[in-house]
């Protein structure tokens, strides 16, 4: 009976340990475009609608722990066409997903293009790129870094997919943009896929308080309900994070000067934001004016609570079995 119970003990402690590592919950956002509206702009300035196999029908990003993948998906009868260079003549195909986070821009696209010598020559004349690399599929990040270790299907399918890691799995989805482009010596074609009417958020520019006291936060909008939209705070590029249009943290215990953006955004891919300060002053009542984070500290001490109860139920186990 007795060891019964300690494994019972065993197993809810492992349970709690693994519970409290959980750090955002898996979301998906997907974004529908309107049919028959990709672009070609003639010599006269005139716009026509052609090239209907490169039409973007949907977009979708699917978080799941730290891992994003992203789908473009064209009308049925549109394929994912490669890039070709044969001699001088490039055609370059560009498929292109942007997302949103709380944190960061990642922006991934596909040509299907494997690079080489005589291939960078040809680009030169499009802007160049950067040293080799593959330029089938690539993830940049905040429109300067390059993300490795992705991967990517579709080719010759309707349904282009981008899958890598996020810099963290605590970063919120906010919103998505697909582009498909084909460029040639006397062509251009584009479809944007997006509704990127940008929201006017006012998140009231500086806050102030001292350490481990509730703050008060309050956003304002130029126009519209704000019930109608989801509402995110983000301080500094942590997981420090609250919700709502006019809310209360009280999390912040070191003294000093911080610096956020306020989100807003809806599940039509509407999104706007804008950036914050919050000084911070006074002794933190929890770990002292330059304390570490209170989730920190509330997570250490669980953990070392965790390993005291184990190691003591470790220690009975062996008394009773001698």
């Amino acid at each position: 009976m007795i060891k019964k119970i300690v494994v019972a003990i065993l197993l809810i402690l492992t349970f709690l340990m693994l519970s409290i590592t959980v750090q955002a919950a898996d979301e998906t956002i997907t974004l529908t475009d309107d049919i028959n509206d990709v672009v070609r702009i003639l010599e006269d300035g005139e716009i026509s609608v052609t090239k209907p196999n490169f039409d973007i029908e949907e977009i979708t990003a699917i978080k799941t722990g730290d891992e994003v993948e992203l789908r473009l998906k064209l009308i049925d009868g549109g394929i994912i066409e490669k890039s070709t260079f044969s001699g001088t003549v490039l055609i370059l195909n560009g498929y292109t997903i942007e997302l949103q986070t709380s944190h960061h821009v990642y922006t991934a696209s596909y040509l299907g293009l494997d690079i080489d010598e005589e291939t960078l020559e040809a680009l030169e004349g499009l802007g160049g790129v950067a040293d080799p690399f593959d330029l089938k599929c690539f993830v940049q990040v905040d429109y300067t870094d390059y993300l490795e270790d992705i991967s990517y299907t579709g080719e010759g399918e309707n349904l282009l997919s981008i899958t890598f890691d996020l810099y963290n799995d605590y970063e919120k989805l906010i919103g998505l943009l697909g582009v498909v482009e084909a460029l040639g010596e006397e062509f251009s074609y584009m479809d944007e896929a997006f509704i990127n009417d940008t929201i006017k958020v006012d998140s009231g520019g500086h806050y102030s308080g001292k350490a481990g006291e509730k703050i008060n936060y309050k956003g304002t909008l130029e126009e519209g309900d704000p019930s109608d939209y989801e509402w995110l705070w983000v301080i500094d590029d942590s997981s420090k994070m609250f919700e709502g249009a006019e809310t209360s943290y009280n999390k912040l215990i070191k003294t000093g000067n911080y610096t956020g953006t306020l989100f807003v955004y809806d599940s039509m891919g509407s999104y706007g934001y804008d950036t914050f300060t919050v000084n911070i002053t006074g002794s933190s009542s929890v770990n002292g004016a330059n304390g570490g984070d209170t989730d920190s500290g509330i997570m250490l001490f669980i953990i070392i609570i965790a390993v005291v109860i184990i190691a003591g139920v470790a220690v009975v186990i062996f008394f009773i079995r001698r």
